[in-house]
């Protein structure tokens, strides 16, 4: 008995039949041709095989000629059927994806995926389009949109994780949507995870992907939401011993990370903690160049992170110190206009180590 052909992709007036995951599909090679140079040269190969022609153009010997002689691919067969349904996609269901309730996301996202790898040009740029679009709309422009209930419905963390593994595949994603689509999957996995469990699926997914930036960043996120560097004093026992007591209790959002993670999140947690304290010793100071009066900015820069020295968290100090950067002009001089774009350098100093405190090489 053959391999079951696809119901929806198997049509009988087909010209080229590929197996993929062990089903058929029989559709027209000149549509593919035409979508695709990659098929287009494909399919203009010579092939050994019969002259006799299969009556849709292929010769039943050669590969894709017959169901005992498919042209094999090695995909999945969910991205192969989107890239059917791109090819044949109607108006109607066209039309369709530029509405919320009906869009299909995942969907988009393999087919955005597939037409890179088979250099389908227009149904990749309109894929990744369609999903701009919907994440405009759910979050505006800004890098970190407020999540509302509506929009965590349609863009859950399997479609966020989803977005970001795309996002890492060559450049089918741009690097501003990219940032965009991590700061929202951090939100989502690490500030919003319940319990231990949670923080592990998020854990296992960030280790593998291959971007170390993203890994460090998911561990910093895991770590913040072990709340081990708030400043929360309501749950610390008055009493001394028990005080003692209660800091060899092991994190209980920790309980079901393997040994690596927890060894990543402990390094990562000296290197955090050092590096605040050396902020707060040597300050984060540096000069500005033209200034005139350089004296003086130095102390409306210094008094600037006072204000957060009882920050144990240096990344929530960045936070606090780029919120306040953005509002009005606290110094009355043009000095404060270049305290935005350092703090921003900062920031981006910061997130790229991240992927050193926490041990991430790979």
């Amino acid at each position: 008995m053959g391999l079951p052909r696809d119901q929806n992709y198997y049509f009988e007036d087909g010209s080229c039949i590929f197996s993929v995951g062990g089903c058929l599909f029989n559709i027209h090679y000149s549509l593919l041709a035409q979508e695709s140079p990659f098929f287009e040269k494909m399919f203009s190969l010579p092939q050994p095989g019969s002259k006799e022609q299969n009556g849709r153009g292929r010769s039943s010997g050669m590969d894709g000629g017959s169901d005992d002689n498919p042209v094999v691919c090695q995909d999945n067969v969910d991205s192969f059927k989107a890239l059917c349904w791109g090819l044949y996609a109607r108006p109607a269901e066209i039309r369709a994806q530029q509405d919320a309730a009906k869009v299909d996301l995942k969907r988009m996202m393999l087919l955005a995926e597939i037409a890179r790898k088979y250099d389908c040009t227009d149904l990749e740029e309109w894929s990744v389009d369609v999903l701009r679009s919907h994440w405009a709309s759910s979050f505006g422009e800004a890098a970190s949109g407020t999540v509302t209930p509506e929009s965590s419905k349609m863009w859950t963390l399997e479609i966020l994780e989803n977005l970001l593994r795309l996002s890492n595949e060559g450049d089918i994603i741009d690097p501003a949507f990219q940032k965009k689509i991590e700061v929202q999957w951090l939100s989502c996995a690490f500030s919003q995870a319940k319990d231990s469990a949670d923080l592990r699926k998020s854990l296992d997914f960030a280790d593998g992907l291959n971007n170390v930036r993203q890994k460090g960043s998911a561990y910093y996120g895991a770590l913040r939401r072990t709340e081990i560097m708030t400043d929360a004093t309501a749950s610390i026992p008055s009493d001394f011993a028990d005080m003692v007591e209660s800091c060899g209790v092991p994190e209980p959002l920790m309980s079901e990370l393997n040994p690596k993670q927890r060894s990543r999140l402990t390094r990562g947690l000296w290197c955090l903690t050092s590096l605040r304290q050396n902020m707060n010793i040597r300050g984060v100071y540096e000069p500005h160049v033209g200034c005139p009066s350089t004296i003086n900015h130095q102390r409306l820069w210094q008094r600037f992170w006072e204000a957060y020295k009882g920050i144990s968290d240096p990344g929530l100090v960045l936070d606090y110190a780029y919120a306040r950067a953005s509002q009005r002009n606290e110094w009355g001089n043009g000095c404060w206009l270049e305290l935005k774009p350092r703090i921003e350098k900062m920031i981006w100093i910061f997130e790229d180590n991240l992927s050193k405190y926490f041990m991430i090489d790979d």
